[in-house]
């Protein structure tokens, strides 16, 4: 009887080869899973592909308004600057942000829920904003939850 346990060959090791290789594939794809949707099952939003143009200029009239509907006649402000989708994905009012410009609540967030109500900003629409000599603008993008935010493009004045 000893001797006919020694040399049996069937056992228990296939099963348990089985069960590893089960466990191994739930592993990876969990892995795999949380990978492609994110922890709370959302995949990540990049952001739009947008490619937005820049145009400063010192000449504009003092009078002339920014997309808020302010303009220069105290002459704080050293130029307009003008910014064009020029070609991208169409994007809504309410997913992005100019940020830095001073005039925009001392550089804080300034949505483009305010402006003229447009449903889409598509290519060739523009934005105007009256900036200071050393201000940075940058376009933000907001993830429709608005928990994650994306720099869609910036302007620095000393380009």
């Amino acid at each position: 009887m000893l001797e006919r346990l020694k040399t049996d060959a069937r056992g228990v090791t296939p099963v348990v080869g089985i069960l590893m290789m089960i466990a191994v594939a739930i592993i990876l794809a969990s892995l795999v899973s949380i990978q492609a949707f994110g922890l709370f099952g959302v995949a990540n939003d990049p952001g739009p592909n947008m490619d937005i143009a820049f145009n400063y200029s010192t000449s504009a009239p003092d009078t002339a308004e920014d997309s808020w509907g302010r303009n220069n006649t105290n002459g704080t402000y050293a130029g307009l600057l003008t910014f064009t989708l020029e070609q991208g994905e169409e994007v809504s009012p309410q997913r992005f942000e100019v940020v830095g410009a001073a005039n925009l609540d001392d550089g804080a967030f300034a949505s483009t829920d305010e402006l003229d109500g447009e449903e889409f900003y598509e290519v060739g629409d523009t934005l105007r904003v009256w900036v200071e000599a050393d201000d940075t603008v940058v376009i933000v993008w907001r993830d429709p939850g608005g928990e994650k935010t994306t720099a869609v493009a910036v302007w620095d004045h000393g380009q």
